[in-house]
């Protein structure tokens, strides 16, 4: 495979004109695909993966049966709103309710920011408090308490508590849907 530096720079051009970096900077190049352990870019060149923990770590990008299961499932549902329920999450939930005595109920969620926001909420709920320990160097995601969390320099630039807690006056809500049996 050729490397196309021209293809890769234009596109690395384009993000650096369109798109924000949370923190950081983007990676100097442009992923192609991904394979096992590796990120490949345009033209081949294979980088070892040490950061995607968010999904491929444990079985690597691309596993044949991970892109079986993937494939079938999507092929007959993809996406639910979070307030409706499919056989495959209530399966889920139970195999993971089981897994913990004493702890029967589980939320599922997307990512680890809205495990962290989640875990940090509820803790205020029992605890009734709001002060909370951050590792040096810790990273918990960039929703509003998880980055509160955070113990970072570029996120606790002052003693000023990171979270704006507002009021919000009750609205009506035209588009949900109402469900009614009978």
């Amino acid at each position: 495979m050729s490397v196309e530096p021209h293809r890769d720079r234009a596109a690395l051009e384009a993000a650096d004109h369109h798109l924000i970096r949370y923190g950081g900077t983007f990676l100097p190049f442009v992923a192609d695909r991904a394979e096992g352990s590796f990120v490949y870019d345009s033209g081949g060149r294979a980088i070892l993966d040490f950061t995607s923990g968010q999904m491929s770590a444990i079985l690597g990008h691309s596993h044949p049966e991970i892109v079986d299961v993937v494939t079938e499932t999507i092929a007959r549902l993809d996406h639910l709103f979070s307030g409706m329920l499919s056989r495959p999450v209530i399966e889920l939930g139970e195999a993971l309710g089981n897994l913990a005595p004493g702890l029967s109920k589980v939320l599922l969620l997307s990512t680890g920011a809205e495990s962290n926001e989640a875990a940090l909420r509820m803790a205020r709920l029992v605890t009734g408090g709001w002060e909370v320990v951050g590792f040096s160097q810790s990273w918990h995601g960039m929703t509003g308490a998880a980055a509160s969390a955070t113990y970072s320099g570029m996120f606790q630039s002052s003693r000023q508590p990171q979270i704006l807690w507002t009021k919000r006056p009750r609205m009506a809500a035209p588009w949900r849907v109402c469900v009614t049996s009978g």
